[in-house]
């Protein structure tokens, strides 16, 4: 028996819906596949956390040395993520939700003035005005396509390598209040008040058996600490998704 408003013509669309989105998604895969398989070398797998700290890229474009006051010579993870671009060769399809980074605006525009790399740069029309928005940039430059909807955040290049950047952001207030909380408790216990000095694990678990309030605030942080989690899955599976439909609307650029 179907629902009500339902019927047999409905239901076999649904399902014929949802076979082509699986469809779709599989031949995204395969295709990534297929490129990490032709391309040269070993693929590289890497993960890169985000904040960082902030230091110099000059040294990135200029071999001399810069009189900055920012630290140098510093691996970061945004340092790396700059050479991985820096090294595309023949072309770089840049998809990103909001373009408000100098550093990578400055990257985008070296591939494309200085080492004649075919560039693209896909972004969200409803977040081109934002403040500091580098859209104006690269506006004149001619490297601007714009697109109503834009979900992932990737690039592309080489026709072979990827990376896709993703929100870790997932009720990152909650877990915060429930951390700076906890801590706020640890002080009042006298627990990771000195520097440099470290508290046994011991002291941490009886301090959970006396005090209901902290015991709860750790059940609080590992809960939004797990929803969080559980929400960068599902987004890894909408960028599977987004990728093939990114993919499809740069194909016809």
């Amino acid at each position: 028996m179907l629902p009500d408003g339902f019927s047999m013509g409905k239901t076999f669309k649904l399902l014929g819906i949802g076979m082509v989105a699986a469809t779709l998604s599989l031949e995204g895969i395969s295709w990534l596949l297929r490129c990490l398989r032709d391309g040269r070398g070993r693929p590289v797998k890497e993960v890169l956390f985000f904040p960082t700290t902030v230091t110099c890229i000059n040294h990135l474009f200029l071999p001399g040395p810069c009189s900055c006051s920012l630290p140098h010579g510093d691996s970061t993870p945004f340092t790396q993520l700059l050479r991985h671009l820096l090294s595309a060769r023949s072309s770089l399809d840049l998809c990103i939700f909001a373009f408000s980074s100098q550093e990578l605006c400055r990257v985008v525009l070296e591939l494309h003035r200085q080492r004649g790399v075919s560039v693209r740069v896909v972004t969200d029309k409803d977040y081109m005005m934002i403040s500091g928005s580098q859209i104006g940039a690269l506006r004149k430059a001619e490297l601007v396509l714009v697109m109503s909807f834009l979900f992932p955040q990737m690039a592309l290049f080489f026709s072979c390598v990827l990376l896709a950047g993703l929100n870790a952001q997932w009720f990152s207030p909650s877990v915060t209040e429930a951390m700076f909380l906890m801590q706020e408790v640890e002080r009042e216990h006298g627990l990771g008040g000195e520097v440099g000095v470290r508290t046994s694990k011991e002291a941490y678990s009886k301090l959970r058996e006396q005090d209901p309030k902290y015991k709860s605030l750790r059940g609080t942080f590992y809960r939004y600490h797990g929803l969080s989690s559980l929400c960068n899955l599902l987004c890894v599976v909408c960028t599977g998704a987004s990728l093939v439909y990114t993919a499809l609307n740069l194909r016809t650029v």
